[in-house]
């Protein structure tokens, strides 16, 4: 009778401990934080780190939209112009398709180079996509902007 307590004791005791111990997942990596939708902003790499402004202006014409976007504390702003209501892919420059980055006191729109993609661009807003490189009129100076997108509601 005492070996039988004394087995179930010891059979108790290593079962809590098998179970008590357990780790709370198999899983020890960190999950990527998810990125917010954007919002009335535009959010782009510019020569790899990220930026994401407010749209604070938009500017209509017969023939162009002008999109003005900031970011607080920040000493860059981007200016896009784009064919007002009209979807379709374009090279940067054309004579409606540019893109300007201020930065400090210099402006940096001269030769751009690139691409953008307008997937709506009409009276409910303008969504897209965009990556080109935009050089100083005054130095050699150039930036390169990337994984740019663009999200506005009218």
């Amino acid at each position: 009778m005492k070996l039988s307590k004394t087995l179930w004791a010891v059979f108790l005791a290593s079962g809590l401990a098998f179970t008590s111990c357990s780790d709370d997942g198999d899983d020890n990596s960190t999950a990527e934080p998810t990125a917010q939708p954007l919002s009335n902003e535009i959010e782009v790499e510019i020569d790899g780190v990220s930026w994401r402004g407010d749209i604070n202006q938009v500017i209509e014409t017969s023939l162009v939209t002008q999109i003005n976007a900031i970011k607080a504390n920040s000493n860059i702003s981007l200016q896009i112009f784009i064919p007002r209501d009209s979807v379709n892919t374009f090279n940067i420059p054309t004579s409606l398709v540019t893109v300007a980055v201020r930065r400090n006191n210099s402006v940096l729109s001269d030769n751009p180079v690139g691409s953008m993609v307008l997937s709506t661009n009409d009276s409910t807003g303008v969504r897209g996509s965009f990556s080109c490189y935009a050089t100083s009129f005054s130095s050699n100076d150039t930036l390169v902007l990337t994984k740019g997108k663009i999200d506005y509601t009218f």
